[in-house]
Formats: C-alpha cells, structure tokens, sequence
C-alpha cells in the first residue's frame, strides 16, 4: 500500500496537525489490516479510485471490492475509537 503521501497543508496550523495525526493513525491501523483490505481502502479513500478501478487493479469484482472496504472500514473504526464521531 503506498503510504507516501503527506496531509495537504492546512490554513490552520492545528487543524493540519490534526490532520497529520489521523492519517499516522490510519497508517497505522493499515498495517494491521489483510493487505486487500489495506490496498482497497487506501485507493478508495485516499486515492479516490472508484470501485470498477479498484476492482481490475485488485483481479476482483466491485462487489468483492465493497465488502472488503466494509471490512476494512469496521477494522478501523474499532482500532481507532479516539476518531470515530458520536452518534
């Protein structure tokens, strides 16, 4: 998964620090995920790949793309409870 890529830089100093944090944690979170689910969220997410993409880059279908995204976003949530909203 590429983890090159750095938060764009914010008007407000602290709003991109928070920034930057959320994505170390995200980055962090990843590395713990299967590597299907890393890779499919990051290109969703991060990248913006829309499913059909990320479904031909993976060898997949868009369905299996979902799920894994699924996947990968309740992994997530629960490894990073500090950014979830509150209902």
């Amino acid at each position: 998964v590429p983890l090159a890529a750095d938060p764009p830089a914010a008007t407000d100093p602290a709003a991109g620090l928070e920034l930057a944090e959320l994505l170390d944690a995200v980055r962090a979170g990843l590395v713990e995920l299967p590597p299907r689910q890393a890779e499919a969220f990051w290109l969703s997410a991060v990248e913006g790949w829309p499913h059909d993409r990320i479904a031909a880059h993976l060898g997949t279908t868009a369905g299996s793309v979902r799920v894994l995204l699924h996947r990968a976003r309740t992994a997530l949530a629960a490894a990073l409870p500090a950014y979830r909203s509150s209902p």
